[in-house]
């Protein structure tokens, strides 16, 4: 038997969906607790989701979610665009934002998203 909190809501999602789980997070942050993006695809319509979060941070200050970031190393410029992304979501100080990420030692975008998904689930489930 299984045990499920069923308040204990997860979004997993990985490359293109990344992007729409950034997305998600940055425009209704309460629709999950915890955010597990693999691999997002932050160079997507010149670095669009940088300029979404820019311009929420205007008026918002509070964005209750536990994010976890993860990416291949050899996933190429999509590396330092992750951890851009996080540094800007962190120098923002927003209450109830937790946020870390990981780079996957030599993983590229097809071989990382198994690994991401174990280390995600196992970040979020033992909170």
């Amino acid at each position: 038997m299984y045990r499920i909190k069923p308040d204990k809501k997860i979004f997993v999602v990985y490359s293109y969906g990344g992007l729409l789980g950034a997305n998600i997070l940055i425009t209704h942050p309460e629709l999950f607790e915890y955010y597990i993006l693999g691999s997002p695809s932050f160079w997507y319509d010149n670095k669009a989701m940088f300029r979404l979060e820019s311009n929420y941070a205007k008026s918002n200050k509070a964005m209750k979610a536990q994010v976890f970031i993860y990416i291949g190393s050899e996933e190429g410029s999509m590396v330092e665009e992750m951890l851009a992304f996080e540094t800007q979501l962190k120098s923002r100080n927003c209450r109830g934002l937790s946020i870390q990420s990981k780079v996957l030692a030599g993983l590229s975008h097809r071989s990382a998203f198994a690994v991401l998904l174990t280390y995600g689930l196992q970040k979020a489930i033992s909170k």
